[in-house]
């Protein structure tokens, strides 16, 4: 999806405006190719210049992911009354991460995955690994907050691109400035 980042800077410092960035480009990943039951944790890492490595291997996934039959009904409803939307499970490309996803929105919300014959939410993990977090990144805060993390997160590859750029501008002054 188009985004728009918008970088303040004070007048008086005079620095010029910095064109719009684009980056496009063939997608490399689905959302399956982040899943621990697809890469077992530890096996999503990064190369030393920053690529992503991803070693497919089955990892478990708590059985707290799995919806219950209950739940499971509720967020496949296309909607209520006059409010519709157009749901969807094993989606390739995730939808947008919310901070509030561990609360089990609608399938047209939220993504939600087929294991094993059964339903389940994305675990917390695998949110951060969608941003770009590598699996030596360390969560050391609740499930829940975990969830709003990742959702209130920048996707890392998007912030190195706008670092890079401001670093080619000379807006970013590169190695030890003392």
């Amino acid at each position: 999806r188009n985004r728009l980042f918008v970088l303040g800077v004070k007048k008086e410092l005079g620095i010029k405006p910095v064109l719009p960035l684009k980056k496009e480009g063939a997608t490399q990943y689905t959302m399956q190719d982040f899943l621990i039951n697809n890469c077992a944790f530890g096996n999503f890492t990064h190369t030393a210049s920053g690529e992503i490595q991803i070693k497919k291997s089955s990892g478990p996934v708590d059985d707290r992911y799995f919806l219950s039959d209950a739940v499971k009904r509720y967020v496949l409803k296309d909607g209520t009354k006059n409010w519709h939307q157009r749901g969807g499970i094993d989606l390739p490309i995730a939808r947008t991460l919310l901070k509030t996803m561990g609360n089990c929105h609608r399938s047209g919300v939220d993504n939600y995955v087929t294991q094993d014959g059964q339903l389940r939410m994305l675990t917390e993990r695998e949110c951060h690994r969608l941003m770009g977090y590598t699996d030596d990144y360390k969560i050391p805060v609740s499930i829940a907050q975990a969830y709003k993390q990742a959702g209130n997160s920048i996707v890392v590859d998007v912030m190195m691109t706008i670092i890079d750029s401001l670093i080619k501008e000379g807006l970013l002054p590169v190695g030890d400035s003392k």
